[in-house]
């Protein structure tokens, strides 16, 4: 379940917005990669997974975020009954 939140937040962490043809952004000399196996769910494989280390700490926040705004929501036991 992990590899699919982690694969789901790496698809939203991505950046929608198309690169501007005008000025090219500073590339990084070299950026290093970071590989982790993951399951997916209901497979029996295993499949290597490599990102850089940019795009593995944005799905980390995204991930953090996530949590942190399923944690702030108001629970169903928490409401005033009626």
């Amino acid at each position: 379940m992990l590899a699919v939140l982690f694969s789901t937040l790496m698809l939203a962490a991505a950046d929608p917005t198309p690169a501007s043809s005008t000025a090219e952004p500073a590339k990084p000399a070299k950026s290093e990669l970071v590989c982790h196996n993951e399951k997916p769910t209901g497979g029996h494989f295993v499949e290597r997974v490599c990102v850089t280390r940019e795009e593995a700490d944005k799905a980390e926040q995204a991930a953090q975020n996530t949590m942190t705004g399923l944690n702030r929501r108001p629970k169903a036991a928490d409401k005033p009954a009626k």
